[in-house]
């Protein structure tokens, strides 16, 4: 699988880039990687949506970016992912209680209305102070004051929906999309927090898709080049990962060379938040969202 998908991007990309032959670039710092490198493990496979949230569509990308973007981003992607699943079949979340002078393992079943834990305490003695504990509440004599902590960065959960989004543009477009220089700003914000990072939560915004009747199958990406609120963008929708909802990014357009900055791209989101939009497509595979009335 490896090696296939390198000859598919090694021939894009000799396609796009001239004199580019029997190499790719990695789409996430744009770093040349040969064959050589794919055998020696500094190039692997990328999934577009984290594997972690069961994702399946694969791609390439070098080891560091891989590693480091698991690690610093993809991380609160799968908690969200575990929270929404765990939400919604009614499944137990792995946690840890907290208090004073009290900890032990915990197990949360997030019900409706209601929240159970189970809690697994380590040693004879917690368990003691935490049944004493239970007794108390029961009775009265304490207070409860519980707060679950979900440890999600919102920051970096919105960096890993802009680069599920910005690899999904790519898998679709190859390089003649990854290859545009102002894609740079995105890039960076995918690999480091700073400021063009904190442009993310606004260019990414929730949706509810309907009437799918044209299509053999619900899909779960979507990639487009569109107008919104006047704006040209390229369009990236993740649907049904993050429990029914699903998440739309606003990326740079492949169709206009004088867009895709952070101001552009969050007037174009903002045109759409909030509302009931169609989608429609021209001739020429431009999309037009309309606000419905």
């Amino acid at each position: 699988m490896r090696t296939q998908l390198f000859e598919k991007l090694a021939a894009d990309l000799s396609t796009v880039l001239a004199g580019k032959r029997d190499v790719i670039l990695c789409p996430l710092c744009m770093r040349e990687f040969g064959l050589s490198d794919l055998e020696s493990g500094k190039v692997d496979i990328e999934h577009v949506i984290p594997k972690s949230a069961g994702g399946t569509v694969l791609t390439l990308s070098c080891t560091k970016c891989n590693s480091e973007c698991g690690s610093e981003i993809d991380s609160h992607f799968a908690r969200r992912f575990r929270f929404d699943e765990a939400l919604e079949t009614g499944g137990e979340l792995g946690a840890r209680l907290k208090g004073k002078d009290i900890g032990a393992p915990a197990y949360v079943t997030l019900g409706r209305p209601e929240l159970h834990i189970r809690l697994e305490p380590t040693t004879p003695k917690m368990s003691e102070v935490l049944q004493d504990r239970v007794r108390q509440y029961a009775a009265g004599e304490r207070a409860l004051d519980l707060k679950i902590i979900d440890n999600i960065d919102r920051s970096k959960l919105a960096a890993s929906m802009v680069k599920a989004a910005y690899l999904g543009l790519f898998v679709d477009w190859g390089y003649k999309y990854a290859v545009l220089p102002r894609l740079d700003w995105v890039r960076k914000g995918i690999r480091e927090s700073g400021k063009e990072r904190e442009c993310f939560p606004e260019i990414v915004i929730s949706a509810s898709l309907i009437d799918f009747a044209a299509l053999a199958e619900e899909p779960t990406r979507i990639s487009f080049d569109a107008v919104c609120g006047g704006i040209r963008t390229s369009c990236s929708i993740i649907n049904g990962i993050l429990g029914k909802e699903a998440f739309w990014v606003f990326l740079p357009p492949i169709s206009d060379l004088g867009a895709g900055n952070c101001d552009g791209l969050r007037r174009a989101a903002d045109a759409v938040r909030g509302k009931s939009v169609r989608i429609t497509f021209t001739p020429e595979g431009l999309a037009n969202v309309d606000e419905m009335t």
